[in-house]
């Protein structure tokens, strides 16, 4: 449908990724476990204008980052029951998540469009464990293991001119650049 947004991950957990979308219309999600265009699985799990995330803690979890308060709200049986929550940000970020320490577990992050600010957040719930600038407005975030050091690593696509911009040490320094798009 159209304004679905797609989501990978192993919802199966048999170690081989997955396909699905989530539509922020009416908060249900469609999973495709076989990859044959069958849903095999879907719930409800949000409300209208949230945006997905998931997080490997231990086991693929799902949730649901909500602009207008900027709340995170997980579920992590899969059934549409709230199991854990928190404030992280403010209105206007764009949720990000990645393993920020090569711990195998992801904490989440935000970056801060209007004045290109990453807050990323090591130990749940809702604590800045480190902030850097790495952007500008009009920046979409990107997240990546861009230097194969098992850590998770910053960028942003730049729309307006097709430029990537990767930041493989979370500093706010540009590591590599390249036009695509």
């Amino acid at each position: 449908t159209n304004g679905d947004i797609p989501v990978i991950g192993d919802w199966d957990e048999n170690g081989i990724s997955d396909i699905g979308v989530f539509r922020p219309s009416n908060g249900n999600w469609y999973l495709d476990t076989t990859k044959t265009g069958v849903v095999n699985r879907s719930f409800h799990f949000g409300k209208t204008g949230d945006i997905p995330v998931f997080a490997y803690w231990g086991r693929l979890v799902i949730g649901v980052f909500r602009p207008s308060n900027s709340n995170w709200y997980f579920d992590n049986t899969r059934t549409g029951i709230v199991t854990s929550s928190f404030h992280f940000g403010t209105i206007g970020d764009k949720p990000v998540f990645g393993d920020w320490d090569g711990d195998n577990f992801d904490g989440v992050g935000i970056f801060r469009p209007s004045n290109g600010n990453w807050y990323i957040d090591f130990v749940l719930p809702d604590m800045v464990g480190y902030s850097f600038h790495f952007g500008t407005n009009g920046d979409i975030p990107v997240i990546g293991d861009w230097d194969e050091n098992g850590i998770s690593d910053v960028g942003v696509f730049r729309p307006a001119n097709g430029n990537w911009y990767l930041d493989t040490s979370k500093t706010g320094v540009i590591n590599k650049s390249f036009h695509f798009g």
